[in-house]
């Protein structure tokens, strides 16, 4: 029993410390104009990103430069979380894009040319990539707004067709990298005066595929409402600090080069990146 009891109790205390886990702290540039997406200073594997600010916007810059991560985001659906209260709550967010509907067939071709060649195969990238990038492009644009004008509220937005106080987009360049950019009133995010002081945290989260014993797949997308949570273990932290942008093929991550295998397994586990961001300089 006392061994019982030891274990129970080193046990409570893992899950203490994990759940006290402080969130990185990061400043954001200030700026005039549009930012670039040149040199963005943090990363987790194959993603990239960043944050900005001028008078009355935060904006969030991120790049993903494998197809793995771009298929948790255009496919799988992707969340971009704002608390004001410098926690990981998830009253406040912009999903964008939307999860698709899981297209069996389609997925089980990919899965065979994956198979029948290596993923470090440039042909079979560029094939993947394409397609991927060409079924976003005539989709519909919508965001789903939640918790930004008011608790509890949700607002759905034809992002092609009706203006909103929030921008989001996606735009792709010529090293077949994902630019996602999106910018928020700081007004939308410090709602509550008690908490108006300048530190706000961010995260970003993405769908992931479960896959059956048997290799099936289906689209996870948690919550109520089609909110997605993203579950499972996978990229979380803040990222870390780091000079140039993970884009131009540097920091090939999160299956780039792997086998179906691999692919499979990269496949279920969600893009998963927190920290905090103080509009104020940052001091020990």
């Amino acid at each position: 029993m006392n061994i019982l009891r030891q274990i129970t109790q080193i046990t409570i205390g893992i899950l203490l410390i994990s759940s006290c886990a402080k969130l990185p702290i990061y400043q954001p540039v200030k700026i005039e104009q549009e930012p670039s997406t040149d040199n963005l200073r943090y990363y987790k594997e194959s993603i990239s990103y960043d944050i900005f600010y001028d008078d009355n916007n935060i904006h969030v810059h991120l790049v993903a430069s494998d197809y793995i991560s771009q298929v948790k985001i255009l496919r799988l659906g992707f969340t971009l979380w704002l608390d004001q209260k410098g926690k990981k709550s998830k009253d406040i967010g912009i999903i964008f894009p939307q999860k698709q509907p899981v297209n069996n067939s389609r997925m089980n071709e990919n899965r065979r040319m994956v198979e029948q060649a290596n993923m470090n195969s440039q042909e079979i990238r560029k094939i993947l990539i394409a397609q991927l990038h060409s079924q976003f492009m005539i989709s519909p644009k919508i965001m789903t707004l939640i918790g930004l004008d008011g608790k509890n509220s949700e607002e759905i937005v034809n992002t092609e067709l009706e203006k909103s106080d929030i921008h989001v987009s996606i735009s792709f360049d010529t090293l077949n990298n994902l630019h996602y950019k999106a910018v928020i009133p700081v007004t939308k995010i410090f709602t509550e005066e008690k908490y108006q002081d300048d530190i706000f945290s961010v995260g970003f989260e993405s769908g992931a595929i479960e896959m059956s014993s048997m290799g099936a797949q289906q689209g996870r997308s948690g919550g109520s409402k089609g909110r997605m949570t993203g579950g499972g273990s996978g990229m979380s932290g803040g990222g870390r600090q780091g000079g140039g942008m993970g884009g131009q093929g540097s920091r090939q991550g999160g299956g780039g080069g792997a086998g179906p295998d691999k692919m499979r397994s990269a496949m279920a586990e969600p893009i998963k990146i927190w920290f905090k961001v103080s509009l104020k300089p940052i001091t020990d």
